[in-house]
C-alpha cells in the first residue's frame, strides 16, 4: 500500500506538466509579430488539458487503490481489471503492479498529449484566422468574425486533441507491459514445483467420480466479464473525452472577449 500511494503521490506533482516552449506562428498569419493572441488561445487549451488530465488521472489512481482494499485484498479487483482489458492468465505478481503500469502509462500519455496542444494550437490558428478582413488601424476585427473563428478553432483543437489520446492508445500500453511482465515471471518460475502441484490435482481428481458438478471444482475460472462492465480505464477515458469538451466549450465566450480586446489594445497602440 505504501508503493501505491507513493504512485499516487508522485502523480500528484508530475502529472501538472510545467513549461512550454514558444514557437512561432506561420508567417502567413497576419499577426504573425504579435503573440498576445496567440499566446491567449495556447494558455487557454493547456489549462485545460492539464487541469483535466491531471485531475482525472489523479482520481482513477486513488479509486484503484480504493477498490483494491474495499474487500481486504488487492488481487481480486486487480485481476479484475486485468481481465476486463484481455489478461485473464496474468501472474498474480504482474498483476500486482497494474496500478504501477497504469501510473507511469498515465503520466507519459498527459506529457505527449500536452506537448501536442502547441503545435495543434499553432496550425489551426494559421489556418483558420479570417484573412480577408481588412483591419484598419482602430478598428478591431468585427465581433461576428472573431467569434466564427474561435468556434471554428475550438471544434478543430477539440477533434484533435481527443484524437491524440486516442491514438496514444494507453490501454494498450499496459497490456503490453503487463505480458512483459508475465513473460519474465513464467521464465522464472520453479518448474519443479509446478510440476508437483500439477501431479497433486491430478491426484485429488483420480479420488472423485467424473461428475460434471464436481468436475467444475478443477475447472478455471471464467474468463469473460458481464458486458456491463467496463474497465477502470475505458472509463476514465470516456470522463476525459467529456470534460475536455465541457472545458474547452464552457469558457468560450471569455476567449473570444480576450482576443477581441487584444486587438483593439494592437490598433489603437
Amino acid at each position: 500500500m505504501m508503493q501505491l500511494s507513493f504512485l499516487v503521490l508522485l502523480s500528484t506533482l508530475v502529472f501538472s506538466v510545467l513549461g512550454r516552449q514558444l514557437v512561432f506562428v506561420e508567417e502567413n498569419w497576419p499577426l504573425a509579430t504579435e503573440f498576445a493572441i496567440r499566446d491567449d488561445i495556447q494558455s487557454y487549451y493547456e489549462n485545460i488539458v492539464d487541469e483535466v488530465l491531471s485531475t482525472y488521472s489523479e482520481v482513477l489512481l486513488l479509486e484503484m487503490q480504493y477498490n483494491s482494499y474495499r474487500h481486504g485484498k488487492r488481487t481480486p479487483y486487480f485481476q479484475e481489471q486485468a481481465t476486463l482489458i484481455g489478461l485473464s492468465h496474468a501472474n498474480e505478481k504482474c498483476v500486482l503492479k497494474l496500478p504501477a503500469y497504469v501510473g507511469q502509462h498515465l503520466y507519459e500519455m498527459n506529457n505527449h498529449v500536452f506537448s501536442q496542444v502547441e503545435p495543434i494550437v499553432d496550425g489551426f490558428i494559421a489556418t483558420l484566422w479570417p484573412t480577408h478582413i481588412d483591419i484598419k488601424p482602430g478598428e478591431p476585427l468585427p465581433e461576428n468574425e472573431v467569434a466564427s473563428f474561435v468556434h471554428s478553432l475550438n471544434e478543430a483543437v477539440t477533434f484533435h486533441i481527443l484524437k491524440t489520446i486516442r491514438d496514444y492508445d494507453i490501454t494498450a500500453h499496459v497490456m503490453h507491459a503487463m505480458k512483459q511482465c508475465d513473460v519474465i515471471k513464467s521464465a522464472t518460475d520453479d518448474s519443479h514445483s509446478s510440476c508437483r502441484h500439477s501431479r497433486w490435482i491430478n491426484y485429488l481428481k483420480s479420488l472423485i467420480p467424473s461428475s460434471s458438478r464436481l468436475g467444475a471444482y478443477f475447472s478455471p475460472p471464467p474468463t469473460s466479464m458481464p458486458s456491463s462492465q467496463k474497465p477502470a480505464l475505458t472509463t476514465y477515458l470516456e470522463t476525459v473525452a467529456t470534460e475536455l469538451r465541457q472545458g474547452f466549450d464552457n469558457e468560450l465566450e471569455s476567449l473570444t472577449d480576450k482576443i477581441q480586446q487584444d486587438l483593439i489594445e494592437e490598433y489603437e497602440s
